[in-house]
């Protein structure tokens, strides 16, 4: 198992945007290792996708793996579970590498969890693969994602490389393609891309008010509307704040005019969708299933949004 682990250490509080986020302890733990991306992966309270994702993850053998957990909520259920997730992955690392843990102390909910964990990897590391603990990977997302970051480390225009893909294989010629739009649902990106990026969307309101998403959108009225809904509720107009990040994040892409990299075929299956306590409930056979790219496609010539997808 390698070195034994050092001994706890309290962090100090960091400020995450208007975040205010106070680690109980970070830790770092050594442990020969086949993949040099670092991996991010964030972890709550659910230990049956968590163990198909560890799989994954241990396949890949991380070199660098960072691993952060939001608190439990003041409850002995949540803390049971909590515990249980934390002592898994203290205990399951059975491959040589450098670990880090953060463990939030108390429940911070969706957003400021997850940000917590995301901001922490990228202080850390230039860029890396972020995952969560109900994103399933296949062997190939690791592959794809440390290729791509490689070969548009400085493009400035590419903003993500996302490890899931819904969109017909008529539209795509190419291994890959480009999107306007990030998908969270395994990704991978550089510390770059978050430069600027406010959670709250504290400009739109004032934004909202321009033809901003006119020119984004041009005559997709749908895509508009949609727009529209999650940036609302993003931003708690008309209500309060909406505890998601990821609409918060397409705003930040589309504001910069950053494109997202797309696979031809899914190389991710998100585990909690349906599932009980999961906050997408769209019906899992209505997703493609992960597959291997082929190996017969070029990758795209020029970077250039697929308006088609």
């Amino acid at each position: 198992m390698g070195a034994a682990a050092a001994p706890l250490a309290p962090v100090a509080r960091r400020s995450i945007g208007s975040l205010l986020i106070t680690p109980a302890f970070s830790r770092t733990r050594t442990f020969a290792c086949v993949l040099s991306t670092p991996v991010l992966l964030l972890v709550y309270n659910r230990l049956d996708t968590l163990r198909r994702v560890w799989e994954a993850i241990r396949l890949a053998r991380p070199k660098y793996l960072f691993i952060s957990g939001d608190g439990p909520k003041e409850n002995k259920q949540s803390q049971e579970a909590v515990a249980k997730v934390r002592q898994f992955c203290e205990s399951h690392i059975d491959w040589p590498c450098e670990a880090h843990f953060q463990w939030l102390p108390f429940n911070h909910g969706i957003k400021q969890g997850g940000l917590g964990g995301i901001f922490w990897f990228f202080s850390q590391v230039p860029e890396g693969i972020v995952l969560e603990d109900d994103t399933l990977p296949i062997p190939e997302f690791f592959s794809f994602c440390t290729e791509l970051l490689e070969r548009y480390r400085e493009e400035p225009r590419i903003g993500m490389i996302m490890g899931w893909n819904m969109v017909p294989a008529a539209y795509l010629p190419y291994q890959y393609d480009f999107l306007r739009l990030p998908l969270v649902w395994g990704w991978a990106g550089w510390r770059r891309s978050l430069e600027g990026y406010d959670p709250d969307m504290k400009d739109w309101r004032e934004l909202r008010q321009t033809d901003f998403l006119d020119r984004v959108t041009g005559e997709n009225l749908r895509l508009k509307k949609y727009l529209y809904l999650f940036f609302d509720r993003s931003a708690g107009v008309g209500g309060p704040p909406a505890d998601f990040w990821d609409y918060a994040l397409a705003y930040h892409f589309l504001k910069r005019g950053l494109l997202t990299v797309f696979p031809r075929t899914s190389l991710v299956s998100n585990l909690g969708l349906g599932g009980e306590g999961a906050t997408n409930t769209t019906a899992t056979r209505l997703l493609p299933e992960p597959q291997p790219l082929p190996r017969d496609l070029p990758p795209p010539p020029y970077i250039y949004p697929n308006l088609r997808a």
